[in-house]
């Protein structure tokens, strides 16, 4: 009988904590998501993860090139970077850098949700940034901004058609959305105080997009350049 009532007590006490932690603990946390694109200005293919998860297509983040916008929770985040893996050899297991971030959720003065991009400029945390990105779409023109990616080259001009439509003097410098007519447009990149050309190719650009023209640094195997992305 003593041990009936001792069990049936124990219970109900058990109960009564139960539901004292149903009602006291807050809510689970329920972040709404944000988008995050990885812009790959570093002369390697890369793979980036979120909180451990890999995130990056399935061949890596070829350079020049981005992985296009991702959804995940906003909130404090951690990004992990690696080379792609090599399964010959098994070399570039380690991660690079780890990046923690605070993606925050919020509308812009446009209405849309922020999105972010994170630019590697290298394979080591301080060549590393992250812009937020504001698109915005004009059916008439070509949006394009301008990021400047390489760390040992920062200072350039930037001419589409023989006309000067950035300046650049430092890395991770950023000239924000400009509108353009949808053509097709001749870049030269040049040195700021001389006239040879560093860097020159053809972009199309058509209206009601948004683009993002980078540079990357020299390396043993390619010379200066820069990269166009469609951001939307």
């Amino acid at each position: 009988m003593i041990k009936k009532v001792f069990f049936t007590g124990l219970c109900a006490a058990g109960l009564y904590l139960l539901a004292a932690c149903v009602k006291n603990d807050p809510p689970p946390a329920n972040n709404p998501n944000v988008s995050v694109d990885v812009v790959n200005a570093s002369s390697s293919i890369i793979n980036f993860y979120i909180d451990g998860a890999r995130q990056s297509i399935i061949t890596g983040i070829n350079p020049l090139a981005s992985n296009g916008y991702v959804q995940t929770a906003s909130g404090d985040r951690t990004f992990t970077f690696k080379q792609l893996f090599n399964p010959d050899n098994f070399r570039n297991t380690d991660t690079l850098f780890s990046l923690p971030l605070q993606l925050v959720y919020r509308r812009d003065t446009l209405g849309a949700t922020f999105r972010y991009s994170i630019f590697l400029g290298g394979l080591a945390r301080n060549t590393a940034f992250v812009l937020r990105d504001t698109l915005q779409t004009i059916s008439t023109s070509a949006r394009v901004r301008f990021v400047t990616a390489s760390p040992s080259m920062p200072a350039f001009r930037v001419f589409f058609n023989d006309t000067l439509v950035y300046n650049s003097s430092t890395f991770k410098s950023v000239k924000g959305f400009s509108n353009f007519s949808a053509s097709i447009k001749r870049v030269d990149i040049k040195p700021v105080n001389a006239n040879n050309v560093l860097y020159t190719t053809n972009i199309t650009v058509s209206a009601g997009r948004s683009y993002t023209l980078f540079t990357q640094d020299a390396s043993t195997n390619t010379a200066f350049r820069a990269g166009l992305i469609t951001n939307q």
